[in-house]
């Protein structure tokens, strides 16, 4: 094909696994950028169970197994090894996204992609206060600048 002889010349080789798993790969892609999270375990596309493929990619880099080259591609296609982690930015960029558009933080009950952002940022603010909220999770919050004590300020929900 047209993509093989480009990839060669590129002086990447392909054999028939490698392209079986970057076309798994782009099907995971293309998913995500449809979706929220991760294709159910037994979800079919194109007659590959694509849930299931994602989850060995995790377990064989946990195990220390995945080739080098295939954790670069995953990362550069911006697929988490942690599905929890991705819930949490996915909940961080929705909860940055509303203060872009709104004033202040979002009240519990306001509800986006059928998130309860308001809740889960209350739940942050939690973690926070009993010491349990990464550093680095901490940091991302402090830059999308919300309010750690929000009874402090008047409220002036529409």
């Amino acid at each position: 094909s047209d993509r093989k002889k480009r990839l060669e010349q590129a002086g990447i080789e392909l054999n028939h696994d490698d392209a079986i798993w970057n076309n798994n790969l782009i099907t995971v892609k293309q998913w995500k950028s449809e979706n929220e999270g991760d294709p159910p375990n037994r979800k079919l596309i194109n007659n590959i169970n694509i849930g299931k493929w994602l989850t060995r990619q995790r377990s064989l880099k946990k195990e220390g197994k995945l080739r080098p080259d295939r954790i670069k591609r995953f990362e550069e296609a911006n697929i988490f090894w942690d599905p929890k982690e991705e819930n949490w930015v996915y909940r961080l960029n929705i909860l940055i996204r509303w203060k872009s558009e709104n004033e202040g933080d979002p009240p519990r009950g306001t509800r986006i992609n059928n998130i309860d952002i308001g809740k889960w940022l209350i739940e942050q603010r939690s973690l926070k206060r009993q010491g349990k909220l990464r550093h680095d999770r901490l940091k991302r919050l402090e830059d999308a600048h919300i309010e750690w004590n929000p009874r402090s300020k008047p409220n002036n929900s529409n």
